[in-house]
């Protein structure tokens, strides 16, 4: 086993905010080359649909939820969306499409802080 298979993400979801470009799609299209599916919160569509052609062109799902984490009701709308099932059932249609979310990813005050996702066992 090589070093980078310790570091593998397969069959694991991830929400990535601020992935329409920058280091937020770079780590997007990393997570899909490790194996993860991926949830792309940013404030703009159209960056984040070539984000998720990316991610789709390594055979990856991507599903893009246009995001600005500035305004709370659509931080709240991706909450909703990435939360577990058994929390809030606008969690279906990203369950459906992806499974559940084991990792989040974001930017906060310039640091990007990794954490596994919190779910119902």
């Amino acid at each position: 086993m090589s070093v980078f298979d310790r570091f593998r993400l397969d069959n694991q979801v991830a929400v990535i905010t601020g992935a329409g470009r920058g280091i937020g799609a770079g780590i997007a299209v990393t997570y899909a080359e490790a194996g993860a599916d991926v949830v792309l919160a940013a404030r703009s569509p159209e960056q984040l649909e070539q984000t998720a052609n990316r991610v789709r062109g390594l055979g990856r799902r991507a599903l893009v939820v246009p995001t600005d984490v500035n305004r709370s009701e659509q931080l709240q709308t991706l909450a909703d969306a990435t939360a577990p099932a058994d929390h809030q059932q606008a969690a279906s249609r990203l369950r459906t499409q992806t499974g559940e979310i084991d990792l989040r990813r974001r930017r906060e005050h310039g640091v990007l802080l990794e954490a596994a996702a919190l779910s119902a066992q």
